[in-house]
């Protein structure tokens, strides 16, 4: 019962259990933490005085249905928060029929409420903007017969300057034939439709004089372009720009006021020159200048050979010094004989950050409450150990062991604060630091460190070129370098070289150790910091689980970089 109650308690969501007389049982704090404020709720009617006065209206509607024995899904209404504001909940309710309870859960969907409502004032945004383009614009749905042939194509939208080419109204165009609206059109531009909408190869017909409604004193530029179970064709009037059509395309790729002022980052790759030639303000305040040639080179290697790069995840150095991780699209532009890349790249550093701790929530809590419980089985032998230990420091007749007793006392007390690491380690929690030199630090551990690696044949090989100090506590410090350089010689079942490396780079002090082992599979990589995550029959999976919370107490990165001839884990202060 007391998981249970702890699960209750701790719940993000709020829970609430009531009778059928709308009588509050129990309840968490859990509509607390979302108002900010303490709430007292004993009957259904004390959450009228949390909500929002337009809602009340529709639950006392609700109600009794709800006594009827109704299930209540997904229902949202407003509350109070402490500033004044109010925050959209969604509520589930379902009836325990045998014991008579209504069993209440209540979520925080304020953000996802937001959300949605952002992408709607988007979408008419967009739309807006299509209505208003100067070139005509129209999308058209594939009609099939019953064998999946195509026979005709339906009209979807039509902005106004497509209107107004076409001398249509919106009112007549949309939701008629192709073949009603064009009965003219040719089997060329048949065969360009099939063309587009089965092969997804956009088209462009220039210079295209079109049916009667067109004179001939205009051209048109036509691009055709499969989008969804269909295509979309956009027209623009190039009479009056076709001698300066080139001038126009170069000068488009100069980018308007829209491209620089975009909240995503935006830039222009050369592609024989493999340098960006033009980025808006976000690339130039998200992304560190020294990193530019890096990055270039990471999306010239992911562009396909089609040219159309979508939504591909790559890591960049940030201005703080920190690696961050985009979501990248793009296409290849060809013009005057030369090849230009156009990205635009959204920032998911911060996305990806909570993301990851989401999932290793449940595993912490859960390895909180059992390492107390395995703390206290193991510490209790440990004192025992101990104590005997030293009872034979004080025998004289063991005087020679001395010097092997004390060695055995301070590997207990190491393995005790190992298990006190443990403890903490889904806990935050405040640690004394002090400015040190890493240098020093790895060559005070290093005898220990080479006792480990002795008995595996492995050779310990110091690059040690860090110059400023570190703001750390040496214990913790100490202990991550332990887990690195264990997991390390784990890993080299052959002997070898194990090199421990510290260096500095653009202001970052950097701490790495590498082996020369078999390597780490990708697909394990990104879970290898998860806890009890193991590969090893003996393992526990709580080294690196271990390794990765010292670096974030620390306000250090852990990345890793893996090949078949060893891995290398780097620490960045």
């Amino acid at each position: 019962m007391d998981h249970f109650k702890n699960l209750f308690e701790l719940s993000f969501d709020m829970l609430v259990v009531m009778d059928c007389n709308g009588r509050v049982v129990h309840y968490n704090s859990g509509l607390q933490k979302m108002l900010g404020y303490p709430v007292l709720l004993n009957s259904m009617k004390d959450f009228y005085s949390y909500m929002h006065p337009d809602d009340i209206a529709s639950m006392d509607a609700l109600v009794p249905q709800l006594i009827q024995g109704r299930e209540l899904s997904g229902y949202l209404n407003r509350f109070r928060c402490a500033d004044g504001s109010y925050k959209w909940l969604q509520w589930n309710v379902s009836l325990d029929q045998i014991n008579m309870y209504f069993y209440v859960i209540g979520r925080d969907v304020h953000h996802q409420k937001s959300f949605e409502q952002h992408l709607a004032a988007q979408e008419l945004w967009y739309r807006s903007c299509l209505d208003n383009l100067l070139d005509g614009f129209s999308y058209y749905k594939t009609i099939r017969d019953e064998c999946g042939d195509i026979i005709d194509y339906r009209s979807e939208y039509m902005n106004d300057t497509f209107c107004r080419m076409m001398n249509y109204s919106k009112d007549e165009a949309v939701g008629r034939l192709w073949s009603q609206l064009f009965p003219d059109f040719t089997e060329e531009i048949r065969a360009v439709l099939k063309q587009v909408t089965s092969s997804g190869k956009p088209v462009l017909r220039q210079e295209r004089v079109y049916n009667k409604w067109l004179t001939d004193e205009e051209s048109y530029d036509v691009l055709y372009y499969k989008m969804g179970d269909g295509f979309a064709c956009s027209w623009r009037n190039v009479t009056e720009y076709r001698r300066a059509q080139e001038h126009l395309e170069l000068s488009n790729l100069k980018f308007t006021s829209a491209f620089h002022t975009n909240a995503t980052m935006n830039f222009l790759i050369d592609l024989e020159t493999a340098t960006i030639i033009e980025m808006n303000q976000k690339f130039s305040q998200t992304i560190r200048r020294g990193h530019y040639s890096h990055f270039v080179s990471s999306i010239m290697q992911a562009i396909p050979a089609q040219g159309l790069l979508e939504n591909i995840e790559l890591p960049f150095l940030r201005q703080s010094g920190d690696t961050g991780y985009g979501v990248i699209s793009g296409e290849v532009l060809e013009l005057k004989d030369k090849r230009y890349f156009l990205a635009f790249a959204i920032d998911i550093t911060e996305l990806r950050k909570a993301k990851k701790h989401l999932l290793l929530m449940d595993k912490l809590n859960l390895l909180s409450s059992m390492a107390a419980s395995i703390a206290h089985e193991v510490r209790n032998p440990m004192t025992t150990i101990k104590g005997f230990l030293q009872l034979m420091q004080k025998n004289t007749t063991l005087a020679s062991y001395r010097d092997t007793l004390n060695l055995m006392i301070s590997e207990l007390d190491r393995a005790n604060g190992i298990i006190s690491e443990y403890l903490s380690l889904a806990n935050t929690r405040f640690v004394q630091k002090e400015q040190k030199q890493l240098d020093v630090l790895v060559s005070n551990i290093l005898p220990l460190l080479e006792a480990d690696a002795a008995y595996s044949n492995i050779l310990i090989v110091l690059d040690l070129h860090a110059t400023s100090p570190v703001n750390v506590e040496e214990k913790e410090i100490r202990q991550l370098l332990l887990n690195l350089t264990r997991n390390a010689i784990e890993a080299m079942e052959s002997g070898g070289e194990l090199t421990i490396r510290t260096r500095m780079d653009q202001g970052s002090v950097i701490l790495e150790v590498a082996d020369q082992g078999h390597g780490i599979p990708k697909e394990h990589i990104e879970a290898i910091f998860t806890p009890f995550y193991t590969t090893k029959e003996t393992g526990t999976g709580l080294g690196l689980a271990v390794c990765r919370s010292i670096a974030e107490h620390h306000g250090a990165d852990i990345e890793i970089e893996s090949s078949e001839e060893g891995t290398t884990f780097r620490v960045v202060f």
